[in-house]
């Protein structure tokens, strides 16, 4: 049978759209904060931010940059202790990260229903945000959930809660900071906010409010790429990269009452250990029975409840999506990093809750895992699909090729 490409409803491909609140958050009020509280001289901590400061704050951000290269050392230091580092980040790594949870957020009206539905139920939206950062995470969900005007709508008057962990105090002040800037440029009622000082593992066992909390969204951020480990898929049995740690977790957020609303969205860089990470996340997942093995039970990116066929060899799965992200300052940082922003790029895992399955894909549509493999001079293009256990290859005719990693076709 020939296969026929088939452009979806909402093509990864295509431009992410951002909510006109992005660019006054992230150009007014963070680089305000950032400015007020990170200033060297209290004479001009209060002054707007300008071009000087730019030059003066981009010293640390090119740092910060190499050191989270791929190249980088294993064991990843604590770089949040150093203020410098911590001005750096919020400037130009928080809208940044924040843009790929937005984007990802924003391509499942379904999972913001989901969202949307279970805050009403409980009468709050609940955010869960572990490895918190600044709350990275939440930003950007809470900016998606406003991009869209009916969930806007369901939920623009609704007690917010939200739940921080991460092991550095300094970048949790900074993120409830952040948090209450924006709910109130959003016109939200005055967010709670809780942050725990411990690691995020322990977040189903930190008394108080948190253990008692129902999240809507559980979001884990850059977290298992931060993992002091050598994080692949062979770390030792124990070791904080083994991802059959994170099996009993989530298998206690599945099946107990927490187990709503939207789910687990897990988001990494697109290197290939952290996504074959993942990919063996999802698998010790599958194995040890924490979600069940069928597709319903992922928002994304895996078509099926098979294992995985990406969490070994040389290719892995992640996705890019052309998504320049809107900011004058943000767009002066990436220049004077020599770094254009056109495209983000991520790999994740979005687990679906057991009351609010995601929908199984249509009949004979299959996902794109790879860009054109096509050998110079050759005729035939050809490209991974996923299925379980082994990706499918195809040829097409390298003329009528109109595929990239990320679309959806119908064999």
């Amino acid at each position: 049978m020939p296969i026929i490409p088939r452009k979806p409803a909402a093509r990864p491909t295509s431009e992410v759209v951002f909510p006109k609140e992005w660019t006054r958050f992230f150009d007014e009020l963070a680089t305000s904060y950032v400015k007020s509280t990170y200033a060297p001289d209290p004479r001009w901590a209060h002054k707007p931010f300008g071009r000087e400061d730019v030059g003066f704050f981009s010293k640390g951000i090119r740092q910060l940059s190499e050191l989270f290269t791929d190249g980088r050392p294993h064991q990843l230091p604590d770089y949040c202790r150093d203020p410098k580092n911590r001005s750096s980040y919020l400037l130009y790594f928080l809208p940044l990260q924040a843009a790929k949870i937005y984007a990802l957020v924003t391509s499942r009206p379904l999972a913001m229903q989901a969202l949307a539905a279970h805050a009403e139920t409980q009468g709050r939206l609940v955010l869960w945000d572990l490895g918190a950062g600044p709350a990275t995470a939440s930003i950007g969900t809470l900016l998606a959930l406003v991009s869209n005007p009916s969930i806007r709508a369901r939920i623009q008057k609704l007690p917010i809660e939200v739940h921080l962990w991460d092991i550095n105090a300094k970048i949790l002040e900074d993120g409830a900071q952040l948090l209450l800037l924006l709910c109130d440029a959003l016109r939200f009622a005055v967010p709670e906010i809780h942050t725990h000082v411990r690691p995020w593992r322990q977040s189903l066992t930190q008394p108080g409010k948190a253990s008692d909390s129902r999240p809507g969204l559980i979001l884990m951020g850059h977290v298992l790429n931060e993992e002091k480990s050598h994080r692949t898929h062979t770390a030792a049995p124990g070791s904080p990269g083994d991802p059959l740690l994170l099996s009993p977790w989530i298998e206690r957020i599945s099946h107990s009452k927490k187990g709503e609303g939207a789910g687990i969205l897990i988001v990494e860089p697109a290197f290939k250990r952290s996504s074959q990470l993942l990919s063996a996340v999802r698998d010790a997942a599958l194995e040890s029975g924490a979600v069940p093995s069928n597709a319903s039970a992922f928002w994304g990116p895996c078509p099926h409840g098979g294992r995985c066929p990406l969490s070994r060899g040389k290719d892995w799965c992640h996705f890019s999506v052309r998504a320049p992200v809107p900011g004058k300052w943000f767009k002066e940082l990436s220049r004077l990093l020599s770094e254009e922003r056109e495209w983000l790029k991520y790999s994740y895992l979005w687990i679906s809750a057991p009351t609010a399955p995601a929908p199984l894909p249509e009949t004979g549509m299959k996902l794109v895992i790879s860009d054109s493999l096509m050998r110079r001079g050759s005729r035939e293009a050809m490209h991974l699909l996923c299925a379980p256990e082994q990706p499918i290859r195809i040829k097409i005719a390298a003329a009528r090729n109109r595929l990239h990693r990320g679309d959806w076709f119908r064999k």
